[in-house]
């Protein structure tokens, strides 16, 4: 296993992601939970976020895993920059940009 420099934190993000994923699935139908208890479907807007967290989630963990693995050694710049391309951030245009030194004391 790469990485270690964040503690592999990617890979608690990955695992909120499929345990929300196991949640839309399990929670889209009537269904018995382990206790016995009948549990209503959640409404599918609902759902429909929590898939949307799910990607997220996984998005942001490879986003973390590559950055993590970059600062343990694993990836080199270019290779950080080409995994980077796949990410889809979204960053605000040149001018909306804060200044470079912003925040530094």
């Amino acid at each position: 296993m790469s990485g270690g420099h964040y503690h592999y934190a990617y890979s608690t993000m990955r695992n909120c992601a499929d345990m929300m994923e196991d949640d839309v699935r399990q929670y889209a139908t009537e269904h018995v939970d382990r206790w016995g208890d009948v549990q209503k479907p959640l409404p599918p807007d609902i759902l429909d976020l929590m898939r949307q967290a799910a990607v997220t989630l996984l998005r942001d963990a490879q986003m973390a895993r590559d950055i993590e693995w970059y600062m343990s050694g694993d990836y080199g710049d270019d290779t950080l920059r080409e995994c980077a391309k796949s990410w889809a951030l979204r960053t605000a245009p040149p001018d909306e940009q804060p200044p470079a030194d912003e925040g530094k004391t």
